[in-house]
């Protein structure tokens, strides 16, 4: 019996866990970029999730395309929130205030549709999110929803992506040099304005993707968002703002955190647990695991 409940915490905690990295490597990615934590992260991944339901419930498209479709418009969203919104900011704190509160539009602008005449048959909190990829599969003895490990494999695939992307190619190598010096890298013809908005699209999609995966397992609802932003930025700050090593493992601890404490203690509790965590290492180390002590 200890033997069969230690594996079922080895292997959930593992499965979310590589959701979570995916999730809290685009935050962390903007940030390193552009030294901006975006708050409206949180509300990216709600407006996937409401997007991959309208297309699904109200316009019966396929799994696949209504997918493509919601991370093609969260992507222009980021675009959008980058270029009008927090680039607007004259110091990060101000692009911090400023996407907040964009956040809370995004929110009140998905309730006020949500409950429109277009959609009068789903004004409805919350919203549901059908399961797209049926059944489980045993993995020591511990049965794991499919959609669970396609989850993983994606997650995985879209990281490998976006490592190959920032070692082996162009964009990657703009990427790079905006993050360690932005003037520098205008005086040898990058657009450090143009990579920076490039950069908060591919982490909105990094964001979208895991909520795609999560939602037909989650309470999707216009607050949703908030709480994910709140996991994110725990998992950065913990791991160390723009440590990329940092982040993965902090998104691992997190994990089997979440998952012991919804398995052993009270499900309630999860998300209280990881605030206690966050205040501890910022207490005890403010710059987190892998960060660097300012000067």
């Amino acid at each position: 019996m200890v033997l069969a409940t230690t594996i079922s915490f080895l292997v959930l905690g593992t499965t979310l866990g590589v959701i979570y990295v995916l999730l809290s490597e685009g935050f962390s990615l903007l940030y390193g970029v552009a030294g901006i934590l975006n708050g409206a992260y949180g509300a990216l991944y709600m407006v996937t999730d409401y997007t991959v339901f309208a297309l699904l419930a109200r316009f019966r498209l396929s799994a696949p395309l209504s997918i493509l479709l919601s991370l093609a418009f969260v992507a222009l969203i980021a675009g959008f929130i980058q270029k009008y919104i927090a680039g607007r900011g004259k110091s990060s704190l101000e692009a911090l205030f400023l996407t907040l509160a964009f956040a809370f539009v995004l929110q009140y602008l998905v309730q006020f549709v949500q409950c429109s005449s277009a959609f009068p048959a789903f004004c409805q909190y919350p919203a549901y999110v059908p399961v797209f990829i049926q059944g489980s599969t045993s993995i020591l003895g511990v049965s794991v929803f499919n959609q669970y490990l396609v989850a993983d494999a994606v997650s995985v695939g879209v990281l490998v992506a976006v490592w190959f992307t920032l070692t082996r190619t162009r964009l990657g190598r703009s990427i790079r040099a905006v993050s360690q010096d932005t003037v520098a890298a205008a005086l040898v013809g990058i657009n450090p304005t143009r990579v920076v908005i490039l950069t908060s699209m591919l982490a909105a999609v990094m964001a979208g993707t895991s909520s795609v995966f999560l939602a037909s397992y989650q309470t999707v609802d216009p607050t949703i968002g908030w709480s994910v932003l709140t996991l994110a930025f725990a998992i950065v700050v913990v791991g160390g703002l723009g440590s990329l090593i940092g982040t993965v493992l902090a998104a691992f601890m997190f994990a089997f955190i979440d998952t012991y404490v919804l398995l052993y203690i009270n499900p309630l509790l999860a998300g209280f647990v990881s605030l206690i965590l966050l205040i501890v290492v910022l207490l005890v180390r403010p710059q987190g695991m892998f960060g660097r002590e300012a000067s």
